[in-house]
Formats: structure tokens, sequence, C-alpha cells
């Protein structure tokens, strides 16, 4: 009986630090308010879906309350690019956009250990712009917008990342 009570109460303890990370992630990364996303094909999270209707063409999203994942469910606090021939990875909170300039292309020789690469100009926060290749495949994003909940797992339909600080 008081191993199932002490099992039960770190079962909550667990869950209950679990909680506090997740929540303590959204919101805060890269210190932004909200990001805007630009979706190239034909996209429809639930929040953002209307029965009857087709998506054709970029579609827009502002999320608040928002946390970008790897694919261990972890935020994540850089972007990964191909830099003079070395991986590099820029800071969240340096980055104001980032625009794919190309198609997304499997090429693992690129960037080591990651599996799908695209052309892209990042724009830091100090007005600087990066022409590179960056990881296509960061993994998920979530959040809320004005319709709802919202969900990403296909990093790899954004074709324009805002951070709005």
């Amino acid at each position: 009986m008081i191993r199932t009570v002490k099992a039960g109460l770190m079962l909550l303890l667990v869950l209950a630090l679990l909680a506090g990370f997740t929540s303590a992630a959204r919101g805060e990364q890269g210190n932004a308010r909200t990001i805007t996303l630009t979706l190239d094909r034909a996209v429809m999270p639930a929040a953002l879906y209307h029965p009857g209707t087709l998506c054709t063409g970029p579609m827009v999203v502002t999320v608040h309350d928002f946390v970008i994942r790897n694919h261990f469910g972890l935020p994540i606090d850089s972007f990964i690019v191909q830099k003079a021939s070395a991986r590099v990875e820029i800071p969240i909170e340096t980055v104001q956009e980032i625009r794919q300039t190309g198609w997304i292309s499997k090429k693992t020789e690129d960037i080591p250990r990651i599996m799908y690469v695209v052309p892209a100009v990042i724009t830091l926060t100090d007005g600087r712009e990066i022409e590179t290749i960056i990881n296509a495949d960061f993994g998920t994003i979530e959040g809320m917008t004005e319709r709802g909940p919202f969900f990403l797992d296909d990093p790899h339909t954004i074709t324009r990342l805002v951070f709005n600080r």
C-alpha cells in the first residue's frame, strides 16, 4: 500500500515537473511575443480548417504562446546552418526572420547528421543578412492562434518564419 502511494506521488511529481518545463518554454522562445509563419503547401492545421474550403497558395498564420521543438520534443534554442564547411548554430534570440530561397533537398553531406536542408536567407536582429543552407527538418511548432490551438508537425511547409519581438 505504501509502495503504491509512493509510486503515485512520484508519478504526480514527474508530471508536474514536465508540465512546468513545457509551460516555461512556451512564449519565451527567442524573446519573441509571436511568430508569423508563411506556409507554402496545401496545409490546413485543424485550428485553421474550414469545411468546404481549399488552401490554394501561401497561408500566413500568426502564432502566440508558441514553442518550436526538435524531434525529441525539446524546445530548440538555435537553428543549424552551414557556414564555411562547418556546422554552426545561430541562437533564436538573434534571428529576426528566416526566408527560404530554394527547394528542400536531402543532402546529408551539407550539414552532418541533418537529413533535409534548404537554402535560406536569415535576417538577424541587428539587420545583417546571412545567405546559407539551413536545417529544414527542425521538428514541430505549436501554440495558439486567434482561432484556437495550432500544431504543425511538418516544418517543410514553412517558407518564411518571422519572430515578432
